[in-house]
């Protein structure tokens, strides 16, 4: 089931970055703006699926090998659900990190003046940019 949500993830992802080559210029303001969503979404959601998809699998394996391995005949429950609170545990800590490493870079972003002394914004994200410009489109 793991590996399943990682190919159809995958997947996902592919075709949307292929829509987004393909119809940049040809559609709406309003599919192009979903279809860059779903790939923020996906870029976003990536690393933890990956995370999940390889170290959750690992409780059910140990918990086969630890009942072939020794005289008793079930594995204790808590062997299989460590794993899964072991890629919670990684998938947040990679979060926070991120968090981090993404904030120290806005912080030390360089401000642009413009010729009247007015602070500009040096990078404007994207849900900004959309929604300014179907304002200027209405």
């Amino acid at each position: 089931m793991h590996i399943l949500t990682l190919v159809i993830c995958k997947i996902l992802h592919i075709k949307n970055q292929q829509m987004y080559r393909m119809l940049v210029y040809r559609v709406t303001l309003k599919r192009r703006y979903q279809i860059f969503v779903n790939l923020k979404v996906l870029k976003y959601l990536w690393p933890s699926i990956v995370m999940f998809s390889i170290i959750a699998p690992l409780g059910p394996i140990v918990a086969a090998i630890y009942t072939l391995l020794t005289p008793y005949k079930l594995a204790p429950l808590a062997v299989f659900h460590l794993f899964y609170l072991i890629a919670f545990l990684a998938i947040m800590s990679y979060r926070l990190y991120s968090e981090r490493k993404t904030a120290t870079k806005t912080e030390n972003a360089s401000k642009l003046v413009s010729p009247w002394g007015k602070s500009m914004p040096a990078n404007v994200s994207v849900d900004k940019y959309f929604d300014a410009l179907n304002e200027q489109w209405n």
